[in-house]
């Protein structure tokens, strides 16, 4: 069953999708592999979600995390990682 995505980051991953699978809709629940990826599409995967997004994801977590809502929950992960791991005066110069 199709269920649309759910926010911002869900949208970009699954336009991702669409664009590297060459496939009109993706939704949030869809298998990565079961729609036409294998690992070379997954790590031109890995490098546009890592120009998008600016988070390095290995390959070896696309094989455990096959669906958009999956990889989108570990962008938004990876991306409070980095901003804990911010010291208060780079996290100020990222607001100013």
């Amino acid at each position: 069953m199709y269920v649309a995505p759910r926010n911002p980051t869900e949208e970009r991953i699954a336009a991702l999708w669409q664009e590297l699978l060459n496939v009109e809709k993706v939704g949030v629940y869809d298998n990565f592999f079961q729609v036409g990826g294998n690992s070379l599409i997954a790590s031109r995967l890995l490098y546009r979600i890592h120009d998008v997004f600016e988070v390095e994801l290995p390959l070896s977590q696309l094989f455990e995390a096959t669906t958009v809502a999956a990889i989108a929950e570990m962008v938004e992960e990876q991306i409070l990682r980095e901003v804990d791991a911010l010291s208060e005066h780079e996290a100020e110069a990222l607001v100013d």
